[in-house]
């Protein structure tokens, strides 16, 4: 699908996904992709030098000013003994050196843990103890609340001085881009591994889809805890497009560059929140859905703002790299949107319980395989060979049981269905209830904590 096609519901690249056995989508063997989100980035850097790269309310920044400035950050890591192959937390307020930071990480060869401010600082605790990164990034506003992570090295960006010496160390496809923790069912956060060649496929899929135009303004309102910001930073970045800071999606109608803002990004909940009010700046011609369930009400009241040209719903877990599968919503369909066909490079598999693919319009689990499988969980042997799966018989590689179940059409079109555990979306976030009750019993006042959920029966089997 490319950005002209009319319909939603004609897969992405229909000849790079070749009929496998029922239920399934093979994936073609491709050789090995040398690239890197930091090669990606740089060569942006280089190719348009006096182009706006990243705006907040306060500062800009082209992209040759965000290559020095990533040199600056890069230099005071590599004073703190930050090399190829470490773990780099980022704990940093929402300016223009939030962008700067990450790539100053990739530069040197290793990987990011975001830590958001905002969350509990327990929570900010057992990232920190559970990754052991070598340095932690933060700033003015940021510094004093980091001796809370005990011994790691911190790196203040705002005492950095310009023009220190840099030994930059590229990193290669198999090595660590980011590391982004999701909830657990046992109350303990899982950290992903995620590789520079998983990300990469995503932004081939991006930049097939959405021009130099698209990708102009895109904001920046997403947690870099969240994957959402994956794209907002790296697949702006890569496409020669200027990131556009601001605290979150909601804080949109108040920022000083919202009429910069082509493309908004997010949950379906802060879309409606803006488009109730009125506050869906008419710069906004592209709105991408994900995280949670568009309906098609909120889809007929996004296409009733007149400046609104295109409307995508993209599905996919952190653990296959923000997004694998979408569909592009058509203005003038009545269905509840579908979560779409699956982006060249990823398999799609629908199995029963005991791993066998069911038949188009049974309703199974949705496994995913293929180039955006991430390498696994941290320090997690055990659950990462219990969700990732070698299926020699479904995919080259292995598979990723996603929880959720889902039924194939006969055009080849996944509808959602549900889940096979407890885990729900918070405003997009995924929560296990194992990890709610955990936190509950934390506290010495309860004795016990059970949360539970209203669960609606899936419908009955059958196409849409």
């Amino acid at each position: 699908m490319t950005a002209t096609t009319p319909s939603p519901a004609a897969p992405y690249a229909a000849e790079q996904h070749p009929a496998g056995p029922s239920g399934t989508a093979t994936v073609p063997v491709d050789p090995p992709d040398p690239r890197t989100l930091a090669s990606m980035v740089v060569a942006r850097m280089h190719r348009h030098p006096d182009r706006l790269a990243v705006l907040d309310d306060e500062r800009s920044l082209t992209y040759a000013e965000l290559d020095r400035r990533c040199d600056t950050v890069a230099a005071g890591l590599q004073v703190a003994g930050v090399r190829r192959g470490d773990l780099v937390a980022v704990f940093l307020s929402r300016t223009v050196d939030i962008v700067a930071a990450l790539l100053a990480v990739h530069r040197l060869g290793a990987a990011y843990v975001p830590l958001d401010p905002d969350y509990p600082a327990e929570r900010l605790e057992f990232m920190v103890s559970d990754s052991r990164p070598r340095a932690l990034l933060a700033d003015a506003a940021t510094a004093p609340a980091a001796t809370r992570f005990g011994p790691t090295p911190v790196v203040d960006i705002s005492t950095l001085p310009d023009g220190a010496p840099v030994d930059p160390q590229a990193p290669e496809a198999g090595d660590l881009a980011y590391v982004i923790y999701t909830s657990g069912s046992t109350g303990r956060p899982k950290g992903v591994l995620l590789e520079h060649r998983n990300t990469v496929n995503m932004l081939d899929w991006i930049h097939s889809e959405f021009s130099a135009e698209d990708l102009a303004g895109v904001l920046l309102g997403t947690s870099i805890c969240f994957d959402l910001s994956v794209f907002e930073v790296f697949g702006t970045l890569t496409g020669g497009g200027t990131v556009i800071v601001a605290a979150n999606g909601l804080a949109l109608p108040e920022i000083r560059h919202r009429d910069r803002v082509t493309l908004l990004n997010t949950v379906p909940g802060v879309t409606a929140a803006l488009v109730r009010a009125g506050e869906l700046p008419p710069s906004v011609r592209i709105v991408i859905h994900s995280g949670d369930t568009t309906s098609r009400a909120l889809a007929d009241a996004v296409y009733a703002v007149p400046t609104v040209e295109r409307l995508y719903n993209l599905y996919g877990p952190t653990e296959v790299v923000t997004w694998q599968i979408g569909s592009r919503l058509d203005r003038d369909d009545t269905a509840e949107p579908p979560i779409g066909t699956p982006f060249p490079g990823v398999g799609v598999h629908v199995l029963d319980p005991r791993g066998r693919p069911v038949a188009d319009g049974e309703i199974g689990e949705l496994h995913l395989s293929g180039r955006q499988v991430c390498r696994g969980y941290l320090g997690r042997p055990e659950l990462t060979a219990e969700r990732f799966v070698e299926r020699p018989e479904l995919a080259q590689g292995r598979c990723y049981g996603t929880g959720d179940l889902v039924v194939r059409d006969a055009t080849a079109v996944i509808h959602y269905r549900g889940r096979t555990d407890f885990q729900v979306k918070i405003r997009g976030y995924r929560v296990e209830l194992g990890e709610i009750e955990a936190a509950l019993e934390r506290d010495r006042r309860v004795e016990d904590g059970v949360v539970g959920r209203l669960v609606r029966k899936p419908k009955a089997v059958g196409v849409m």
